[in-house]
């Protein structure tokens, strides 16, 4: 009798031991699910962050399209500054061909002028060729040839200058249309490079979604099949591996207090690196376009003010040369007149020194005579 009364104060004994291990697996069961709770709000605060990621996301491809959008109007702004150049470019052309055109019409004046001198002098060499001895008609033949040669000198270098400033204007204009093309082909390319930058940073923020997402629901799948493992291992082995279920369950809620410890430690610091890589971006997009603008609307003004300058240049060279032209006609004529002038004053004088030799004749013939009666 008292040994059953001892095996039963030992059951006894052994069966509040065994409660108070229930208890306490209970107690760490309660813990376990108050923990499964607070995984579930961090899961629920990683979705409201994904969530921001989200709008994020979708902020930055707006500010991508927008950019996109200004890329397109600088694209059609940086066009519409190219038809503008070759209206220039044409006009500096309209101004090559009116100079050429006075070119040729001086040429043509001076041609004629010539062929008028070269009638009026053939006229006077064969008026004078009757009177005259072929000393003084050789004489007047180099005099003549000189001075055509002279003439013919400056009407080539005047028509030398003319071409050589047609050749820089229309190298100018090549230069200018070249270069509208260049600055055409470095807005294309910065456009296409916001563009891919714009997908990479979409491709990243989706990518780092899409991983938080999955290794959330590996956690919460892992979490959750941990916790069946340790309900299932306590149920079934509380009588016999009454320790080796406590140890097992102490270990399981220690890796699981340390895995959701580092989960979200990790978690909370990737957030924070995707916060500061968003504002990041941002900011360098922002930046980027500002210095994009700034340099794009220096750009305009440089060209602005180049074009205006070599349009006002080529207007400066046309005039100088139509006037450089005309005064060089006007020398010319002059030149010209002086020479008939003093043509006709050594006509006047051989006709003047044929009179005095005539009457000299004349009166040696008389003198002769007399002397011979």
């Amino acid at each position: 009798m008292r040994v059953l009364s001892n095996e039963h104060a030992a059951t006894c004994r052994e069966l509040s031991t065994t409660n108070e291990t229930l208890s306490a697996t209970r107690a760490e069961l309660d813990t376990t699910q108050s923990d499964l709770q607070r995984q579930t709000l961090l899961t629920r605060a990683h979705a409201h962050h994904e969530r921001a990621l989200n709008a994020a996301a979708f902020v930055l491809q707006a500010s991508a399209r927008t950019s996109a959008g200004d890329a397109q109007a600088l694209h059609a702004k940086t066009a519409r500054m190219a038809e503008r150049e070759q209206q220039n470019i044409q006009a500096a052309t309209l101004i090559g061909e009116s100079v050429r055109t006075e070119v040729e019409r001086a040429q043509a004046s001076a041609v004629a002028y010539n062929e008028s001198a070269a009638r009026q002098s053939q006229q006077l060499l064969h008026a004078l060729q009757s009177r005259v001895g072929p000393e003084f008609e050789a004489a007047l033949d180099t005099c003549l040839h000189q001075h055509a040669s002279t003439m013919e000198a400056d009407i080539a270098n005047a028509v030398q200058t003319a071409q050589t400033q047609r050749s820089e204007a229309q190298n100018n204009c090549q230069r200018i249309a070249e270069q509208v093309e260049v600055v055409a082909s470095g807005l294309d390319t910065v456009v296409a490079d916001k563009a891919a930058q714009g997908a990479s940073v979409n491709k990243q923020l989706n990518a780092s979604v899409e991983k938080h997402s999955s290794e959330q629901k590996i956690s919460l799948a892992s979490i959750t099949s941990a916790i069946g493992t340790v309900l299932d291992t306590c149920a079934s082995s509380t009588a016999t591996l009454l320790s080796e279920s406590q140890q097992r369950a102490q270990q399981i809620i220690d890796e699981l207090r340390t895995q959701a410890d580092e989960l979200r430690a990790r978690h909370a610091k990737e957030i924070r690196e995707l916060r500061e890589q968003a504002q990041k971006l941002s900011q360098q997009a922002r930046t980027e376009d500002d210095e994009f603008m700034a340099a794009v609307r220096t750009m305009v003004e440089q060209r602005r003010t180049r074009n205006d300058a070599a349009i006002t240049g080529l207007l400066d060279s046309a005039d100088s040369h139509v006037s450089e032209r005309a005064q060089s006609t006007a020398r010319l004529v002059d030149q010209t007149a002086a020479v008939s002038a003093s043509l006709d004053h050594a006509a006047a004088a051989v006709l003047s020194a044929a009179g005095d030799a005539r009457q000299t004749i004349g009166t040696q013939l008389a003198g002769g005579q007399t002397k011979h009666e």
